[in-house]
């Protein structure tokens, strides 16, 4: 079974119209054009990585200065919720004290993630200062310097950047043609690229962004892969050069993300179904390495006695849930593909599922309780690494037990969450609407997972994203012999 999170908004960023003409921005800020002709060939010199305090005086202006001294203390804490990321803490910040389009793009995701982090991004009028540095960096790219042509590793940065800023205003469809642009520029980087060379500090910058085009290239294939054709072969032209997993020990928490990422990728629908059985044993095998080399690492760690910190235990809990639903899924392909009932005989493997997110998230034990029609979410983050409100979605469709369904929900309801391409509340929505079709099809009030007969359990969800010039998406949600449909405002 296929299951989809609903993302953010899909709305149409009002033209500051003095900067610059409202022609221009429309076509280049929300479909980048320009991109694709300025290919980057790379230089040799290399610079050295610059402070957060040398960075911020590059700045003109007070606002812009205390903008960047907000991403130095939110908006990088958020991007390293799970892992620790030298292109966000240290690579950035580097190319930034020379690039004015850079330090341009950064003031602008820092003033997005505020009005996100203080619940305004939904407001009618846009930020006049965001969208001023939004249009400065998109001008930039538009009439680079012939330094900045030279320089890759920049028009990616500046790519990545603004992928992040439409994921924070939910704009999923200008998003996706920004990833598909950035695959390219990546794509010419490489070939332009030296063989025989030792890394630079450019080349090195270059990787780290590629590693975060690839995470984000797998949320996408897990969201919608099966009705977007061109995301495979975006991601196969430009990542599918990985080394592939063997029994190598893993050093960090990130490396077994990262290894993790390969198996989501084939998972990833259409994933297995239909595929021989050696093909599908081969694939568990690989869940077996992956699991043997992440519980070596978890056991150097109690060797040594080493304290986890918070970010390091949420981690550990992340690829946890990863780890227990890929095992689950493969199961259903070598054991029971076509029968909904299947996933019954996992109930206390989603329960665990979900009790892995709760400690991801960083919630306290109370966070069940609390009542989600009166109170609004205590905290907000964002990031664009791997999360747990993709599983969560595929748990509640799974998982027909009406508790673990409901904590399930309180998880993705307890802060204000935006995964990359994955939104909290509006997943939850999502498995609301399922756990209501399904309990009310079943004929009784539901207590377990029995009490919802095969007929009434929905089999696929699928969301139709209806523009971006459209606030509104349609969801198909599929039974065995029929579908239910609707379009609704996607307004958080």
């Amino acid at each position: 079974m296929r299951t989809v999170v609903v993302i953010g908004v899909l709305r149409r960023v009002k033209c500051d119209e003095g900067r610059p003409a409202c022609s221009r921005c429309n076509s280049t800020g929300r479909k980048c054009d320009g991109y694709e002709h300025n290919a980057p060939s790379p230089p040799s010199a290399s610079s050295t990585i610059s402070s957060p305090t040398s960075v911020i005086s590059a700045y003109t202006s007070h606002p812009e200065a205390r903008s960047f001294q907000f991403f130095i203390e939110k908006t990088l804490a958020n991007f390293q919720t799970f892992f620790p990321d030298d292109l966000w803490n240290t690579r950035v910040l580097q190319v930034a004290q020379s690039t004015e389009c850079i330090r341009h793009a950064i003031v602008a995701l820092s003033y997005y993630h505020q009005q996100y982090l203080t619940h305004e991004q939904w407001r009618s009028l846009e930020s006049v200062p965001a969208l001023k540095h939004h249009n400065l960096a998109i001008g930039e790219l538009l009439n680079p310097s012939p330094e900045t042509l030279s320089q890759g590793h920049v028009l990616i940065l500046s790519c990545l950047i603004f992928i992040c800023i439409e994921l924070l205003q939910g704009k999923t469809d200008s998003a996706l043609g920004l990833f598909k642009y950035g695959c390219r520029m990546i794509q010419q980087f490489r070939k332009n690229k030296p063989g025989s060379r030792p890394c630079s500090d450019i080349e090195a910058t270059f990787n780290l962004a590629d590693a975060c085009f690839k995470r984000i290239a797998v949320q996408l294939l897990m969201l919608m892969g099966d009705v977007d054709a061109g995301l495979w072969t975006s991601f196969h032209d430009t990542f599918t050069n990985t080394q592939p997993l063997t029994e190598t020990p893993f050093t960090s928490f990130a490396d077994a993300r990262e290894a993790l990422l390969e198996i989501l990728v084939e998972q990833a629908s259409p994933g297995l179904k239909g595929k021989p059985i050696y093909e599908v044993l081969a694939h568990a095998m690989k869940i077996e390495r992956w699991g043997r080399s992440f519980d070596n690492l978890l056991s150097q760690y109690h060797t040594t006695h080493k304290e986890l910190n918070d970010a390091e235990q949420r981690a550990i809990a992340l690829l946890q849930l990863h780890r227990r639903y890929l095992e689950i899924n493969v199961a259903k392909y070598k054991n029971g593909q076509g029968d909904p009932s299947f996933w019954d005989r996992f109930t206390p493997e989603f329960e665990e599922i979900v009790d892995f997110a709760a400690t991801a998230a960083g919630l306290d034990k109370n966070y069940a309780q609390r009542n989600w029609s009166t109170e609004s979410p205590s905290k907000a983050y964002f990031h664009v690494d791997l999360g747990f409100t993709s599983v969560l979605v595929s748990v509640i469709a799974r998982c027909r037990d009406p508790f673990i369904r409901r904590r399930a929900i309180a998880v993705m309801l307890a802060d204000r969450v935006q995964e990359g391409v994955f939104n909290g509340s509006q997943s939850a929505r999502v498995g609301a609407r399922v756990m209501e079709l399904e309990e009310g099809r079943s004929g009784k009030e539901v207590k377990c997972s029995r009490d919802i007969p095969v007929s009434a359990r929905v089999r696929s969800i699928r969301v139709h994203l209806l523009g971006p010039e459209n606030k509104k998406a349609k969801i198909v949600y599929g039974f065995d012999q029929e579908c239910w449909e609707e379009v609704k405002e996607m307004v958080e």
